[in-house]
């Protein structure tokens, strides 16, 4: 699979059911991990919905399969990981698509910090740990991941052992691999001591918001070695937002204590849109970024030398830009010279299923035939 675009992960996630071999259910609720989980509801015997997403997960074998998920808060079950850790969820087995019936507004999945001041421990629990398929004919690092799709999930109150990463999810794929997607998605709340929301992991239409790198040498609070669009990144503390991310296209960064880009990596931000951030452009780390027709509120730094700056974009932009980012209202203000500064092409290059369109933040189509609105919301 080539997720250097996320063209084949979003398709994964639009179509994944039609192909679906299996599927199993879970309620937080009613369920019981002695059953079966061949059924949404109670039927007699065994047969019935498990209670945790993980004892759901584990019924996978390979083949492709749908994990149904009930509304309610998932915060059992305490599996061991392979990076020195523990989570709600473990997933070992290739094709999943785990999705929840009424949305992130309803249906939790919910770590645990340490009791430790600052919330990283042995005693933490992750949302999700993928691991790393080390089958021998898989020879690159996008063939090294489970092919996993989140999609509908609120992942919150995660955390990691000291110096840990991944506190939301954590896919243990090599550096730069991450074939894992997650689709409508908030994760907030985790704690970690770098790529604390998502590591290795790749995220459409989904919001970051109150996660914390901390601890020495903190970085990423949100994302490091993904792809990122359409999302909204707010309210995050720490030294900087992401970390050597593939592409970030089309997502808005407000508020957040740190600087939005840091590492290494020749980075490619299109139609984004950040402001309030401490640093709206990122010259964290080697600050290797490459911003196109994206809007920065002031101070908009880059790295000298490595970060670029294309003659569409703007570093002047006024500090407020959305209707109300206190409540969650990413909608641009009228006069915002956000407003029709992207294009189009960009998006164009986001390949999605026969059938489907593009969509926003909120789940609006987009138009991508010409210019479009900087940020994860258009107008």
């Amino acid at each position: 699979m080539n997720i250097s675009k996320v063209a084949a992960i979003v398709s994964c996630a639009l179509v994944f059911e039609a192909g679906a071999d299996q599927e199993f259910f879970c309620d937080a609720v009613n369920g019981n991990d002695d059953w079966d989980g061949t059924s949404a509801t109670y039927v007699s015997g065994t047969v019935g919905p498990k209670k945790t997403i993980g004892a759901a997960v584990n019924l996978a074998d390979g083949t492709p399969t749908v994990i149904t998920a009930l509304p309610g808060v998932y915060d059992e079950g305490e599996l061991t990981d392979d990076n020195g850790g523990k989570a709600r969820v473990v997933i070992t087995q290739r094709n999943l698509l785990i999705r929840s019936t009424e949305g992130k507004e309803k249906t939790f999945i919910s770590g645990r910090h340490a009791s430790t001041a600052n919330g990283l421990g042995d005693d933490a629990v992750r949302c999700v740990f993928i691991r790393r398929d080390r089958t021998p004919a898989f020879a690159s690092a996008d063939q090294e991941a489970t092919n996993t799709v989140i999609c509908g999930f609120t992942l919150c109150n995660g955390a990691t052992p000291s110096g840990g990463a991944g506190a939301g999810v954590f896919c243990a794929t090599p550096d730069g691999g991450g074939a894992a997607l997650l689709v409508d998605c908030t994760v907030s709340n985790c704690v970690g001591n770098v790529q604390v929301a998502l590591s290795r992991c790749n995220a459409y239409r989904t919001l970051f918001v109150n996660n914390a790198s901390v601890g020495s040498g903190n970085y990423a609070a949100c994302m490091g070695f993904g792809v990122a669009v359409n999302c909204v990144m707010a309210f995050n503390r720490g030294n900087s937002l992401t970390y050597n991310m593939r592409k970030t296209q089309n997502c808005t960064f407000a508020f957040n204590e740190g600087d939005v880009f840091n590492g290494g990596w020749t980075v490619s931000a299109n139609n984004c849109l950040a402001f309030g951030n401490r640093n709206n452009a990122g010259a964290g780390g080697n600050g290797h970024v490459a911003l196109k027709s994206s809007v920065m509120a002031a101070p908009s730094s880059l790295y000298a030398g490595r970060g670029t700056l294309d003659a569409n974009s703007i570093t002047n932009a006024g500090l407020y830009q959305c209707l109300s980012p206190a409540t969650g209202d990413w909608r641009l203000l009228a006069g915002s010279p956000a407003i029709d500064r992207g294009q189009g092409s960009y998006l164009r290059d986001i390949i999605l299923p026969p059938g489907e369109t593009m969509k926003d933040f909120y789940g609006n189509p987009i138009d991508m035939s010409g210019a479009v609105d900087c940020g994860a919301v258009q107008t």
